[in-house]
This record gives structure tokens, C-alpha cells and sequence, in this order.
């Protein structure tokens, strides 16, 4: 194609994605339209019910996931197919940085080495960063800054993951390139799994510590037994109790220390005579109809905030690095244009496409964007979307109007902005596909994890005390039921249709019939098309390297005017064929760069050798040898640049 196959399945991926993740975003959109509306109309549904319903979410998304990736390839099967990208590992070209010297080298290996070792540092550093920004918002709690929960955090959050990210885009090149890979798919590859794994490694880590880390690791506590005072030294300092919602969700009071039955599952009692209270202790209390009283964590209500924000930043940015280039283009050619108002001629194309190159190459770090920075952007969102919907299920929707908007973006900068790339080859999306596989995976534990230990906690008759031990054993075997169902659905679908494996079998048979069996043009068929010139310079020799193999034509040498020979050593394969098994020294002059060894002599002057001994070819290459050296001419040989050569399968005559 136009811009080559790398880029056309990256936007085939992306066309593929919109058509099935839409039945699934309607059925999200619809969820998250029925609580809506229960909350306006004070009707509100019961929160056993939703988190239920949440939870039937989560295992459709992980079934969808599954089904998604694995049609994915087969519908990639099918084009490769139908393109013909067997194998393109053949035409990837050679990386600007590749040292060859330094292969194989203790140096390179150091090298290697040291680039794997930084990139776990910086995600260990990325880690204590997080820490310390939960740290300083539990200081900002407990001076009694509600301001900071609700904005700070959640905005403070999503810069940190923002920085850090750009940070590891601007060094990942460099690290790669300690790597010395030969080719640039190799270089590309690399890239893909280090800036992929590091990025949503930042991107997930934030949200995952406070669904699951901040519980266990920030914890409130004091030597002895008192609930009452454990209570104060937590809420009562600054006066932070959580609020209490009737079940009319319009009255709303306020929690003290009076009756501590609320707080009674956040709260533990050690054999040392030490209490704790929980990391994700009670922020939000509503009471039921029956007079039961269900909380809200803290860490549920930030993980809340802080995904819902970090998306719609993470899409406005997206958004917004696509239209740059854009408008970037757009202001540069009208300001060249007001400088050349006296000119009446208008902006030619040639222009146009020259300021595209100048300002928007098809390359990483560019405005023009490349296919590692927009596949991570979408492999970004959708880890987003797949392992945190069972808390908003309305986020499958927006997704969906996000992608198509960022789709059509995409064609319009590629099409119209970007500097058109250099065509490359590729069988697929490559190493994406085992990213989002790989995404697919933690999805389904990450979704497990937040049913059994967030949102049953704010269910009926679940206290975190006398239940642990039942959540873990609860994880194990749900964690083991998604990924099974995950299994078999994907087994359930082979990764080639019937008709792409079909059609490849009988290649595959059809290939060493041919190579048993080849197939020659009778002499009175063949036509020379040596005389046509397609060249734009000067006409060159026609040399048989150039000739695709299984591809038979004639070819005009000088003849031997001493021995009347080719000048080569000649054999029989097993099927019949003449084979030239090695070029003779004394002869290299005159037929280097035509004949090479493994070429099948076909004919001599029309003459099929075909089935002939070796002694009977020479007595006829001597006879026609000795006619074109009296007429002063060529002699004219049939040739085929065999594909299957190899020197153990020839029988020496």
C-alpha cells in the first residue's frame, strides 16, 4: 500500500476495535445510565444490587477482551494472506545504530544488561515517588485540608504519572540502543515491550496501590483496646468523620464517636495489645431502609476520583498531540503564503508536501506521530477500560465516542499532515498483540481482586475482620475461574479460519509438487524480454541476478572459442534437471555475474537438456559452441535460478 502494511494494520486495529467494543459500550453506557437516573429520580437502587451488577459486568468485559484479541488474529491471518506476508523478516532493513563489532562481545552483553537493570530501576523509582505523594495527601488529611482529597490528590496524581511518562519516553531510544540490534523491526520491538511495559506499568500502579496496597501499608494505630480513642486519634483531631446519607439520599448528618458500629470492620486487634484501623478506613456512610449502615472507603472514593480524572486527562491529551501537527501545518503555510502575497501563483502540492516532511516525519518523538506512540496511547486506555470497569462501568461508553473522535483524527493527520513514511512490511501488529494479550491477562486478576476485596466490603454482612481469610481463598479461585473462562473461550476460536488454513495446505502441497515436478515453457512459447529498456537512466547489462528464482529465461554469454565449454562444473539432480554445480576460475571473466552455482540449465539454443546425461549436455554445448563462435555470435542458454538448490540432494554424474 500507499504508506505500507505497519501502517495499514495499525489503523485496521483500530477500525477492527470500535466495531466490537460498541455493543459492549451501549451495554455499559446502559448500566451507568439506569444508576443516573435511580439518583435524580431519589429512587436509588440498592448498593447490593449494584455492586452485583458490577461485578456480572467485569465478567463479561474479561469474556469480550478474550474474544476480541483472538478475532483479531484471525482476521489478521486472513489479510496476511491475502497480501502475501509470509515472511517479512526478509526485507526489514538494517538499524542506523546496529555495530556489528560489538556483537557477541562482553562489552554488548554489559551493555544489555545494564539497560534491563535500569529499566526496573526506574519503575522501583517511580514506586517511591507514589508512596511519598500518598504520604503527603494522609498529611494533608489529617491537618484537616479537604480540599486536597477532592482536587489536589487526584490532580497531583495525574501529573506525577504524566511526568514520569514523558521522562521515560525521552530515555527509553537511548536505552534501546544500548541493546545493538541489527535490524530496525528488532530495534522496534524492543521499544514496543520496554516503552509499553514501563508506561502502563505508571499509568496502573497509582490506582492498583490504592485499591489494594494502601490498605495493608497505611494503617492507623495505637497500643491498646479503646475503638473510642483509636476513632478520635483518626477522625477526631480535625474533625474528618464521615458523613451519614439516609436511605431518601436528601438527609444527610454526620458520624461521631458515640456509636462506633460503622467502623467496627475496619478496625483490628493484635495479640500485642495493639489496634489498627485500616489504611481505607470509612469517607462516605449511607443508611439503608432496613437501618443497616454501608460505607464507602476512602480508598474506594479516591480511586474513583483519580481514574475518572486520569482518563479524561489521558484523552484530552491524546486529543490534543494529534491536533498540534495539525494546526502547527495549517499556521506555517499561511504564514509562508502572507509573505508571498505579491505572488500569483497559489501554494503548490509540492510545497505542501514539503512542509509536511519539515515539520511532521512519520518517526518517534515526532509531531507526526509514530505507530510505537499511538498504540501505546490506545494500549494506555484500553488497560484503563478493561481493568478498572467493574467500578465505572460507564467507562466502556466513553471510550467508545473518545476512539472514534481520536480515529478519524488519526486518518486525517496520517493521510493529510504526516510526512508520508517509508513503506515497510509486516505480518501484523507485532509485539502489540502480545501486549494487549498480556493486558487481557492482568485485566482479569485486577477485576477479581477489586470484587472481592473493594466492593464487597461495602456489602451487607461483609466485615473485613472475620472475613480475610475467605476474600483471599475467594481471589485464588475466582482469579483461577476468569482466567480458565478467559482459556477456553480463546480455545474455543482458532487463531486461522478454516479457509486461511485450507489455502495454505494446498500451497504448501502444490509448492513441493513443483519443486518435484517443475514446470518448463516449451521453447516455441518463451519470449525474450531482454530488449525492453524499463530503466530511467542508461541501459545496463542484463545479468540473471536480477531474475526471481523458478523464473526461467534466456541468456546471451560468449562462447569458449579455445575448449567450447559454459565454464562450469555440471550435475544431475534426483528430478532430471542440469545443475551447475561451481564456476570454473579460468571461466569467471566471462560468465561472472550470469551463471552462479545452483542454476538449472534448461536448454541450449532451444535444445531441452531435461533428463540428459552430463556427457551428452557437453557434446551439445560444444557442437552449438563452435556454430556461435563461426557466426560471431551468442550462446544462448536457458536458464532457471533454481529456488530449491542444495548441494546434498545432487547425485554427481
Amino acid at each position: 500500500g500507499y504508506f505500507g502494511e505497519t501502517v495499514a494494520f495499525f489503523f485496521r486495529w483500530n477500525a477492527f476495535y470500535i466495531r466490537m467494543l460498541t455493543p459492549l459500550a451501549l451495554l455499559g453506557g446502559l448500566i451507568a445510565l439506569v444508576r443516573c437516573v435511580s439518583y435524580v429520580s431519589n429512587r436509588p437502587i440498592p448498593n447490593m444490587y449494584l455492586r452485583y451488577g458490577q461485578m456480572a459486568f467485569a465478567v463479561i468485559m474479561v469474556g469480550w477482551a478474550a474474544v476480541f484479541n483472538r478475532l483479531f488474529q484471525r482476521s489478521s491471518a486472513r489479510v496476511r494472506q491475502r497480501w502475501g506476508l509470509k515472511d517479512t523478516s526478509l526485507y526489514e532493513p538494517d538499524h542506523v545504530h546496529y555495530i556489528a563489532e560489538n556483537e557477541g562481545t562482553w562489552v554488548q552483553y554489559h551493555k544489555t544488561q545494564f539497560a534491563h537493570l535500569f529499566t526496573v530501576f526506574f519503575c522501583i523509582l517511580f514506586v517511591g515517588c507514589v508512596i511519598k505523594l500518598e504520604s503527603l495527601g494522609e498529611e494533608m488529611r489529617q491537618t484537616g485540608n479537604e480540599n486536597w482529597q477532592r482536587f489536589g490528590g487526584p490532580f497531583a496524581t495525574v501529573l506525577l504519572i504524566k511526568v514520569v511518562s514523558k521522562v521515560w519516553a525521552t530515555l527509553v531510544p537511548k536505552i534501546v540502543n544500548l541493546e545493538n540490534h541489527r535490524t530496525l523491526q528488532q530495534w522496534n520491538n524492543s521499544l514496543t515491550l520496554k516503552i509499553s511495559l514501563v508506561k502502563l506499568f505508571v499509568a496502573l500502579f497509582p490506582f492498583l496501590n490504592l485499591a489494594f496496597g494502601k490498605n495493608w501499608f497505611d494503617k492507623t494505630c495505637m497500643a491498646g483496646v479503646n475503638d473510642t480513642l483509636l476513632a478520635d486519634k483518626l477522625f477526631g483531631s480535625h474533625d474528618t468523620w464521615p458523613n451519614l446519607t439516609h436511605w431518601d439520599r436528601i438527609t444527610e448528618t454526620r458520624l461521631n464517636g458515640s456509636n462506633l458500629l460503622w467502623l467496627q470492620p475496619y478496625i483490628r486487634h493484635y495479640s500485642d495489645n495493639t489496634s489498627c484501623i485500616d489504611g481505607c478506613y470509612p469517607s462516605h456512610c449511607f443508611l439503608e431502609t432496613d437501618n443497616d449502615i454501608t460505607c464507602t472507603s476512602s480508598c474506594l472514593q479516591s480511586l474513583l476520583m483519580n481514574l475518572g480524572t486520569f482518563y479524561v486527562t489521558h484523552v484530552l491529551t491524546t486529543l490534543f498531540l494529534i491536533l498540534v501537527p495539525i494546526l502547527l501545518l495549517r499556521y506555517e503555510i499561511a504564514k509562508e503564503i502572507a509573505k508571498a502575497s505579491t505572488v500569483t501563483e497559489g501554494y503548490s502540492l509540492l510545497q505542501y508536501q514539503g512542509k509536511c516532511a519539515e515539520l511532521a516525519d512519520y518517526e518517534y518523538y515526532s509531531w507526526g506521530g509514530s505507530q510505537v506512540e499511538d498504540f501505546l496511547e490506545l494500549a494506555i486506555a484500553f488497560a484503563l477500560m478493561t481493568s478498572f470497569n467493574i467500578m465505572l462501568p460507564g467507562l466502556t461508553f466513553a471510550a467508545l465516542l473518545s476512539h472514534i473522535v481520536e480515529y478519524r483524527l488519526l486518518a486525517y493527520r496520517m493521510t493529510l499532515v504526516t510526512s508520508r513514511p517509508l513503506p515497510a512490511t509486516a505480518n501484523g501488529i507485532g509485539n502489540w498483540q502480545v501486549v494487549f494479550e498480556v493486558i487481557c491477562k492482568v485485566a482479569a486478576v485486577v477485576n477479581v481482586g477489586l470484587a472481592v476485596f473493594v466492593l464487597r466490603q461495602d456489602l451487607p454482612g461483609v466485615t473485613l475482620q472475620r472475613g480475610t481469610s475467605k476474600k483471599i481463598f475467594s481471589f485464588i479461585v475466582l482469579e483461577h475461574c476468569i482466567l480458565f473462562l478467559s482459556f477456553f473461550v480463546t480455545s474455543m476460536i482458532p487463531s486461522e479460519p478454516a479457509d486461511v488454513r485450507k489455502i495454505e495446505e494446498f500451497n504448501g502441497r502444490f509448492r513441493l509438487h513443483a519443486k518435484k515436478y517443475p514446470l518448463t515453457i516449451p521453447p516455441a512459447e518463451r519470449q525474450s524480454l531482454m530488449h525492453l529498456d524499463l530503466g530511467v537512466g542508461p541501459k545496463q547489462n542484463w545479468r540473471l541476478e536480477n531474475v526471481l528464482p523458478c523464473e526461467i529465461v534466456d541468456l546471451h554469454i560468449d562462447p569458449d572459442r579455445i575448449n567450447h565449454q559454459i565454464g562450469a562444473d555440471l550435475c544431475s539432480a534426483r528430478d532430471g534437471a542440469v545443475i551447475i554445480e561451481r564456476l570454473l576460475p579460468e571461466h569467471a571473466t566471462r560468465i561472472s555475474g550470469h551463471l552462479q552455482a545452483g542454476d538449472e540449465i534448461v536448454s541450449v539454443h532451444g535444445i531441452p537438456l531435461e533428463g540428459r546425461e552430463t556427457k551428452e549436455v557437453e557434446k551439445i554445448v560444444r557442437e552449438r559452441s563452435l556454430e556461435a563462435a563461426s557466426g560471431n555470435s551468442k550462446l544462448v542458454l536457458g536458464v532457471r535460478r533454481r529456488c530449491d538448490y542444495a548441494s546434498p540432494s545432487i547425485n554427481l554424474l
